[in-house]
């Protein structure tokens, strides 16, 4: 699915056939064709666009199911009592699905630092480096140039920055936790 995903950007993205690049040209914003993913800017901008989008629906989901949750009875009481849609989002909502918002950002955190599909099916890593990633680097350091210690060890490292910035941002929620009295 994600490959299918990422074929479907690069043809959005082509500069002479893709849709994007046409829809611009017929409302006069563009004189010509042009490929989103061969310039830095715009090949950054446009992998960050892909991994949004196909990040987003698992995203929603959890948020979804999260809101479901929330008990309807503390929304009748807020209503009873005179509170306003924004205060009873602000005051009941976000802080009933705060697990959920801290658990979120934090596996959104680790699958954007460990993309590597999308900027590879629809970079490589380039135009001129502009979307190497660390994995991306390790990558293209033990398969391509053979070097497969090297790679293994970047890996372990990949795998050491990611343990603690998890522990790190799970001593964050604990903090979150004890300020919204969520058990």
């Amino acid at each position: 699915p994600m490959a299918i995903g990422c074929i479907g950007w690069l043809w959005l993205y082509n500069g002479h056939f893709g849709i994007i690049s046409g829809v611009l040209i017929h409302l006069g914003l563009l004189d010509g064709p042009f490929s989103f993913l061969a310039y830095k800017t715009s090949a950054f901008y446009s992998t960050v666009v892909t991994d949004v989008w196909i990040g987003t629906p698992m995203v929603t989901i959890f948020f979804l199911a999260a809101m479901q949750g929330v008990p309807q009875d503390l929304y009748e009481a807020a209503y009873v009592d005179g509170a306003s849609r924004w205060y009873r989002f602000r005051r009941i909502t976000i802080p009933q699905i705060m697990p959920v918002i801290v658990t979120m950002a934090l596996l959104s955190s680790i699958w954007t630092f460990n993309s590597f599909e999308i900027i590879w099916i629809l970079t490589e890593g380039g135009p001129r480096g502009a979307t190497t990633t660390m994995i991306i680097d390790t990558y293209k350091m033990a398969i391509a140039n053979y070097k497969f210690g090297y790679g293994a060890t970047r890996a372990l490292m990949v795998v050491i920055l990611l343990t603690v910035f998890s522990l790190i941002y799970l001593l964050l929620l604990n903090k979150v936790n004890e300020k919204f009295k969520i058990k």
